[in-house]
């Protein structure tokens, strides 16, 4: 009986894992986006006081959940 080895010359595993690596990329996207909804959520609930206890703006605020997005 004879068993298949991935050959790293062969172009089939890239092809038969594209797909796998797509999704993948896009549930680590859209869990991304849900864990920076959640942090915009928090940090936007805090008023004005709470920001300046913590040393922050709102457009502080802004620029990290960007980036977060980047």
């Amino acid at each position: 009986m004879t068993t298949m080895t991935a050959n790293a010359a062969s172009p089939l595993p890239a092809v038969l894992t594209a797909p796998f690596r797509v999704v993948r990329d896009f549930f680590v996207a859209l869990n991304t986006a849900i864990e920076v909804r959640d942090e915009a959520n928090t940090l936007y609930a805090l008023n004005d006081e709470e920001l300046a206890e913590r040393g922050l703006t709102r457009d502080q605020i802004s620029g990290y959940l960007v980036s977060r997005l980047g």
